[in-house]
């Protein structure tokens, strides 16, 4: 496989996309069967797809988006309250623009989910699917300070034209470097 799909494929907003794809036809699928065949009305049939969706969502999300394997009791809490306050705004969005605007269900579903994509996406990013943070890492208010000083100190090594960078994080190293340097950088943490 092209490794600029690989790299497309790896990447998290792909991966909630194709995510969401698959959630969207779900959801149009089962509201269109229980509303068209079932001839249940529209918004009860559009509020069970939801429920449908949170499961199949969650572990998606969970283990394929954000690779996030451990606190599995805390993320599926914080991952209910995120879902029930995203999927109230979803549906009652949903009514609104159908009754009140008169769009056709399915284009309303269509529009909502569309707008709510990227909120989504950041709620889990941000809240839901949060990993911890790498102690080793330096963080807080004095990191910059800190930077420069380990930058300062690793300028002693300094030998030659070429660098490797095992864990180097964004790179910070580079603008210190002699002008003519072969730099590589090594990063395993794919948040980086």
């Amino acid at each position: 496989m092209n490794t600029t799909i690989k790299s497309i494929l790896r990447n998290r907003v792909t991966k909630f996309a194709l995510g969401g794809v698959i959630n969207f036809l779900i959801k149009i699928s089962v509201t269109f069967f229980l509303t068209e065949v079932i001839a249940i009305w529209y918004f009860g049939s559009y509020v069970i797809s939801l429920f449908i969706l949170i499961i199949f969502s969650f572990f998606y999300n969970a283990y394929i988006t954000f690779n996030v394997r451990d606190n599995k009791r805390k993320n599926i809490i914080k991952y209910s309250i995120a879902l029930i306050v995203l999927s109230f705004i979803d549906a009652f969005s949903v009514k609104l623009i159908t009754e009140e605007i008169g769009v056709f269900y399915l284009a309303s579903i269509v529009v909502v989910t569309g707008a709510l994509f990227f909120v989504k996406f950041f709620v889990y990013k941000k809240i839901v699917f949060k990993k911890k943070r790498n102690n080793s890492q330096i963080n807080g208010l004095l990191s910059p300070l800190l930077q420069k000083l380990r930058i300062k100190n690793a300028k002693r090594f300094f030998r030659g034209k070429s660098f490797l960078d095992i864990g180097c994080s964004l790179g910070e190293i580079i603008p210190h470097l002699p002008k003519d340097a072969e730099y590589v950088g090594i990063e395993g943490n794919e948040d980086y």
